[in-house]
């Protein structure tokens, strides 16, 4: 979370969809400046010096609720930048953990592997013996060798595979894993995560995804963009005033006689553009129905996401209770087969095919271990966050304290 590069822009547009706020509603508020200056000007008959000050100030009156929209439309924006924020920690989070997880996975594959390999190694050390005893046939020999190079051929994958999940989790950490690198290269088992008690997914948990949140922002925000374009019609009043003084000297601008005070009103209304206006607020108005139609999109998509990730869940869970008992059925023909084998009641290449049945069972109840661990990412994502309510660290840029939620 601290030094993600990706979560770090996300938070630095988020600052500065903060100050655009500003920005924005500063523009209605009174403006003034203060000017100053002197001057001097010669010829052949005289020399003189002149200095003068002045002091301007204009206010736009909010007669429409202008103000009040470009306000809220600043707000929806901020608002709007803080859920992308959101949606940036909940991808990190998810991306981290399913790093995790393929580690381990990579990791436990590896080893099993190795097991598999000294099994085979095993196997084809028993048919060359044979074969020189005479007992058995090249074939078998042949055979069990084949094995062995296969399994042999299948450990680099797995190390690639977990060379590339501590990458992967490098970068996602900003380059620096720190002490945490030598404990993610010691080999260890997989994660183990139950279901909380009582999980119930209610309806409104879609909306709390921060994707979801985020268009309903920009819907706010399009819908004040209409407001204001249509303000945009109707007449301005403005107030302006000034203080204005000169005299040869600055002590003399300072005279209360010689200031002049000037104060007006503006009354400003558009009467012809050629219908620059009026197609203006068809253009938001559109904008607003495209954005309303997004934002079912995000709704539609968020509940696609949820189901798959649910009906993923329980089909690997259901799964893993197949997988673990063809294991155990595996482990028990294994063991018989070689108790058979050595008493000659089993040829050679049925021992071979119990030996394959079984790293293939290990191997399958390992890899739906991994999927069912995947499922439960996949849900958190496309919750937005889990399914008892988004928990995400505090806000906290630097030590300025310019956050804000």
């Amino acid at each position: 979370m601290a030094n993600n590069p990706s979560l770090a822009s996300s938070g630095i547009s988020y600052r500065l969809a903060l100050l655009q706020a500003g920005v924005a509603t500063a523009g209605f508020r009174p403006k003034g400046n203060l000017s100053t200056g002197i001057s001097a000007s010669e010829s052949d008959n005289a020399d003189s010096t002149s200095a003068n000050a002045g002091l301007n100030a204009s206010w736009e009156i909010d007669l429409w609720g202008s103000r009040r929209a470009a306000r809220e439309q600043a707000d929806a924006n901020v608002q709007k930048s803080l859920q992308e924020l959101h949606a940036a920690q909940v991808s990190l989070i998810a991306e981290v953990v399913q790093a995790y997880v393929d580690l381990r996975l990579a990791q436990q594959n590896r080893g099993l592997t190795t097991e598999s390999i000294r099994l085979r190694q095993q196997s084809y050390d028993l048919a060359r013996w044979q074969r020189q005893a005479g007992l058995t046939t090249e074939l078998q020999q042949a055979q069990a060798l084949t094995l062995l190079r296969q399994t042999e051929s299948s450990l680099p994958p797995y190390e690639q595979a977990e060379l590339q999940a501590l990458q992967q989790l490098q970068a996602l950490a900003g380059g620096e894993l720190g002490e945490l690198l030598a404990a993610l290269k010691t080999p260890q088992s997989l994660p183990s995560f139950s279901a909380p008690a009582g999980l119930t997914i209610p309806a409104e948990v879609l909306r709390q995804r921060p994707d979801v949140q985020a268009q309903e922002q920009a819907v706010r925000a399009q819908t004040e963009a209409v407001v204001l374009a249509r303000h945009q019609r109707y007449p301005s009043l403005g107030l302006s005033g000034s203080l204005s003084a000169s005299g040869e000297t600055y002590s003399d601008v300072f005279d209360v006689d010689a200031v002049v005070a000037r104060i007006a009103a503006n009354l400003a209304l558009v009467l012809f553009d050629g219908g620059v206006l009026k197609q203006a607020v068809r253009t938001q108005q559109l904008q607003l129905e495209q954005s309303l139609l997004v934002y079912r999109s995000k709704l539609l998509t968020a509940q696609e996401e949820v189901e798959n990730a649910l009906t993923r869940l329980a089909s690997t869970q259901r799964q893993q209770q197949s997988f673990a008992q063809a294991l155990a059925s595996a482990e028990l023909s294994a063991s018989l087969s070689a108790q058979q084998f050595e008493a000659g009641l089993l040829s050679f290449s049925e021992l071979l095919d119990a030996q394959t049945a079984l790293l293939n069972a290990r191997s399958a109840l390992l890899g739906n271990h991994s999927n069912i661990l995947g499922s439960w990412v996949q849900l958190y994502r496309s919750m937005g966050g889990g399914w008892q309510g988004l928990t995400l660290p505090a806000l906290a840029f630097d030590a300025a304290g310019d956050t804000r939620e």
